[in-house]
């Protein structure tokens, strides 16, 4: 592992979040790049590039909150001068719009390649659902453009939903751009596909995660 970075998502806390603050913490402790969302694309891009800079930190890699988010993102993602352009997580409710899905992934991927960006997507655990002995993410790798197309495995998740995350690295060689590293207290096996707009809220809107989440 050559680069270690943070997931700017690992700060919020559903309270007024000062991307610049935050980012300078990250800096601080000692990462030395970061992984941008939401709250941070406030800051215009060549701002961001500016201060990222003045804090040594390297932009990793961006997450759109799905897939519809991803083509705004790309001039932002080229911008300041990402190489990755992630998607944190997304519905699929059956066999049909998995394939479908996989489809999908190909054309934003395209889109990415042709700004200079590689597009990855980042698993939780409804993606270790099986069709047919496959799972959600063995068809996504399989029926997507290497050359457009790679994978954040979100090692934490992965191990939750009971699967082996060093066996997947292996199984899928060449896929796994990207890896988050977080602790996983219990195996809590393949969720249902989570639909974030039908997540519980506080009533700032936040979502209300559980212990499991």
């Amino acid at each position: 592992m050559n680069k270690l970075g943070v997931q700017m998502y690992s700060f919020w806390e559903g309270e007024e979040y000062d991307t610049r603050e935050i980012l300078k913490k990250a800096s601080e402790l000692g990462f030395t790049g970061v992984e941008l969302f939401g709250p941070n694309y406030k800051i215009p891009a060549e701002e961001m590039k500016s201060y990222l800079a003045e804090l040594h930190l390297e932009v990793i890699s961006l997450h759109a909150q799905n897939s519809c988010n991803v083509e705004e993102l790309i001039p932002y993602a080229a911008g300041i001068g990402s190489e990755f352009l992630g998607i944190g997580s997304d519905v699929m409710r059956n066999e049909e719009e998995v394939h479908a899905y996989a489809k999908r992934l190909n054309m934003l991927g395209e889109k990415c390649h042709a700004n200079g960006l590689m597009l990855t997507y980042h698993n939780h655990t409804q993606e270790f659902i099986r069709y047919q002995g496959k799972t959600v993410m063995d068809i996504l790798a399989e029926e997507t453009n290497p050359e457009w197309v790679s994978i954040e495995l979100d090692a934490g998740w992965c191990a939750a939903a009971g699967e082996d995350p060093a066996a997947f690295v292996q199984k899928h060689s060449g896929r796994v751009k990207l890896i988050h590293i977080k602790e996983s207290s219990k195996v809590i096996g393949p969720q249902p596909p989570m639909d974030p707009e039908k997540l519980p809220r506080d009533e700032n809107g936040n979502i209300i995660f559980s212990k499991e989440m």
